[in-house]
């Protein structure tokens, strides 16, 4: 039936955000980072893993947001500064896919969208939240990547995009532990006495790689690759094939592929 052919659509809709890779990682030439769709998933189990003080806070709409709030990308890509794309048109570009989206979804359609404004327009506690869900996760990746690679401050930019962003006293708390293991894990490898931040030369070591090194490295790692736009296209094209996503354009959702079936 119609309603079984559009839930499919979403799903595959979903599926790419699970294999589209969060771009400012992939930039820094981190080794299988998050994708989109984890990223989304580790934000909803914070909202079960910190128990707000708040009596009055819809932690069923915070989980539902978090669980929504990037599914845009899945169709127009995890779009960063660096892509000279403004602030306003990426916003633009973000709703229009995520009403695109939530016509597949029947009657859930209208809850996913206000969910996505609620939460970009920043008015509610719920999506405050959310939003400071958004930069913990940031925060404790930047971390464990950093572990992984046994190289304490190497992401020290993703930790600094952070300072300030936190607010709410319960989320504050997982940063100061956060911020603990990391000092641990510095001082256990040798770096400072307690204090994260590198001296200005370790600091840097991303730095004085420069463009030959990384991409030397992304050679070695994922092919002959020397571009960002190749990074990425190369990524495309090791996902499995599906249905193309135009098809939300050039054909109406009530077109199924086999109308005897209706």
């Amino acid at each position: 039936c119609q309603t079984s052919y559009a839930a499919v659509i979403f799903l595959r809709v979903e599926h790419e955000g699970e294999h589209l890779p969060r771009t400012g990682w992939v930039m820094r030439g981190v080794k299988d980072p998050e994708t989109v769709a984890s990223h989304m998933y580790r934000m909803a189990m914070m909202s079960y893993a910190i128990h707000p003080s708040e009596t009055n806070m819809d932690m069923t709409k915070v989980l539902k947001m978090a669980l929504v709030h990037d599914l845009a990308e899945s169709l127009v890509g995890d779009i960063t500064p660096y892509d000279g794309v403004s602030r306003k048109r990426k916003r633009q570009m973000e709703t229009d896919a995520m009403v695109k989206i939530a016509k597949l979804l029947g009657r859930n359609k209208t809850e996913v969208v206000m969910l996505f404004k609620e939460y970009e327009n920043q008015k509610s506690a719920e999506a405050r939240f959310v939003k400071q869900l958004d930069s913990l996760d940031m925060r404790l990746q930047a971390f464990e990547y950093e572990k992984k690679e046994g190289m304490p401050g190497k992401y020290q930019e993703f930790i600094d995009s952070t300072e300030g962003k936190f607010t709410h006293p319960d989320i504050m708390a997982l940063v100061q532990e956060i911020d603990r293991e990391r000092a641990m894990f510095a001082d256990a490898n040798g770096v400072g006495d307690g204090d994260i931040l590198l001296d200005e030369d370790v600091v840097k070591i991303d730095e004085e790689e420069d463009a030959s090194r990384r991409e030397m490295k992304l050679k070695v790692e994922s092919g002959v690759v020397t571009s960002k736009d190749e990074v990425e296209k190369k990524e495309k094209e090791s996902l499995p094939e599906a249905e193309p996503i135009i098809q939300l354009d050039g054909k109406k959702l009530s077109e199924s592929p086999d109308k005897s079936n209706h």
